[in-house]
């Protein structure tokens, strides 16, 4: 192989797609959360929520993504922005509450590293919706509710 030509490979890459699928809206699927971090946006503080698929999910096109594909939520956290106060982000955390409290914790837990470590791994059953942005070219997937795996379990009498 010569100093001019670094690969001794020819790859025909016509014929595939780099387009991310669509995961169908209304998709009832099963997701693991697997980081939340605290990011940026136009100066303003934003948490995002990574998940992976647990099972296979169908697409819009009519063929399936596979359990591992990345699912994301974020939520601009901002003082007066409603994800803060009473949006998604808080909607999101009463079932890992719940779990506290079976676990005898009684106290409102703060939203914190602490917190985020422990529901780091849990599973939920999530609906997936389609979204168009503001930016009229961007289509993706977006998780329009969240409900933890026990909250789906009938309560011990």
């Amino acid at each position: 192989m010569s100093d001019t030509q670094p690969l001794s490979i020819s790859l025909n890459l016509t014929d595939i797609s780099t387009t991310v699928p669509l995961i169908a809206d209304g998709t009832m699927a099963r997701v693991r959360l697997k980081n939340i971090s605290q990011t940026e946006r136009d100066g303003n503080p934003v948490i995002k929520w990574e998940f992976t698929l647990v099972e296979p999910a169908p697409t819009t096109e009519g063929d399936q993504v596979r359990a591992g594909f990345p699912l994301f939520a974020s939520f601009d956290t901002s003082p007066g922005i409603p994800d803060a106060e009473d949006g998604p982000l808080c909607r999101w955390l009463p079932g890992h509450r719940r779990r506290q409290q079976q676990e005898g914790q009684t106290d409102r837990p703060q939203f914190n590293a602490h917190v985020v470590s422990q529901m780091i791994g849990t599973e939920a059953m999530a609906k997936i919706t389609v979204i168009k942005s503001k930016n009229p070219d961007y289509v993706g997937n977006d998780i329009a509710t969240l409900t933890y795996l026990g909250d789906l379990e009938p309560a011990a009498a």
